[in-house]
């Protein structure tokens, strides 16, 4: 039996599940010759209500591809996505509509996902308008500013304009544009890799206070594992498209199995400069191009074995919850 990280033994608990989702991309054409790019390729997990998992890895290792896959913003080449236990994968547009208003994404750079030609109480406001939940104007107004309240801003903000605004203010507006329509799951992809070091936890606080109070799940994309160490309840290692470590945060903090989480622990920069040994991860950065053959991490990995080369690992428990995909563990020969 194959194990799908996460996978609760009761399904109806899951808000959120994937089954062996696929996600490849064909480019080239008329002058150039067809290449597929494998995005994601077949990865596995569920994410229970008020749960967080956090996804981890270098750019170009999909994350942000699995992120948007699972929203259904982009198509699955394969597998399945179950949203409150109903099958998600191939519905029609005009049905997913109706879904959407539940399943909500928080962006990266707050600059480029705002409308710059529109002020904040648009901005907020659209998401409503659009799902027409709306009566009218005064209740319109009285929603949004009670959920710029609820993101630490005012109704002082309406009418300004994003320009007008810092970093860490742009993105509370769009968490704000996300909780409006009272979702159930957010894919909060980067959400504060683009704001000053002070800001980031004001927003990881804000999120974590929200996600109390509401009880949101969380897809948490990070390329920093000390921040997902924080947020997370569970942490999925994703290189070139799979998973290749899963766990609790104490486990993959604590206990690293994969050669490549390791290195991603080691390379998280320590403010005592005394402990600094910072590692950084030769050979090159993920291509999903040009998968390796066998084990995907084993061109820069130190402690590849033969088989690494030509036999590509399952991803295996190793003890309660904690699983790896590594031939550094022999079960996987079975």
């Amino acid at each position: 039996m194959k194990f799908i990280a996460g996978y609760t033994v009761n399904k109806m608990k899951d808000l959120i599940r994937v089954e062996e989702l696929r996600k490849y991309f064909s480019l080239g054409g008329f002058l150039s010759k067809k290449v597929t790019v494998k995005a994601v390729d077949d990865v596995s997990f569920s994410i229970s209500e008020g749960e967080t998992l956090g996804l981890v890895g270098e750019s170009g290792s999909g994350k942000t591809t699995l992120g948007k896959t699972v929203l259904r913003l982009y198509k699955p080449t394969a597998g399945k996505i179950y949203f409150m236990n109903k099958d998600i994968t191939n519905l029609k547009e005009n049905e997913m509509r109706k879904i959407r208003r539940f399943m909500q994404i928080v962006y990266q750079d707050p600059y480029s996902s705002l409308n710059p030609r529109m002020r904040i109480k648009e901005i907020v406001s659209r998401p409503l308008i659009v799902h027409n939940l709306i009566n009218n104007k005064k209740e319109l107004n009285e929603k949004i500013i009670s959920t710029l309240i609820k993101v630490g801003l005012d109704e002082t903000f309406l009418d300004r304009f994003p320009h007008e605004l810092s970093g860490g203010q742009r993105q509370r507006v769009a968490i704000a544009r996300a909780l409006i329509l009272n979702p159930k799951f957010i894919v909060l992809d980067e959400p504060t890799s683009a704001l000053d070091v002070s800001v980031q936890a004001e927003i990881l606080n804000l999120l974590k206070d929200l996600q109390e109070e509401y009880h949101f799940s969380y897809l948490f994309i990070s390329h920093d594992l000390s921040v997902v160490n924080f947020m997370a309840h569970k942490v999925a290692i994703m290189y070139l498209g799979k998973i290749v470590e899963y766990g609790s945060p104490e486990d993959i903090y604590n206990e690293p199995l994969h050669p490549y989480t390791h290195l991603l622990m080691q390379s998280i920069p320590q403010p005592d400069p005394k402990e600094r040994k910072l590692s950084f991860i030769e050979g090159e950065p993920p291509n999903p191009i040009n998968v390796p053959s066998g084990c995907r991490f084993h061109p820069r990995c130190k402690y590849m074995l033969e088989i690494c080369k030509n036999k590509e690992p399952l991803l295996q428990e190793i003890k309660p919850g904690h699983l790896v995909a590594c031939w550094l563990y022999r079960k996987n020969e079975n």
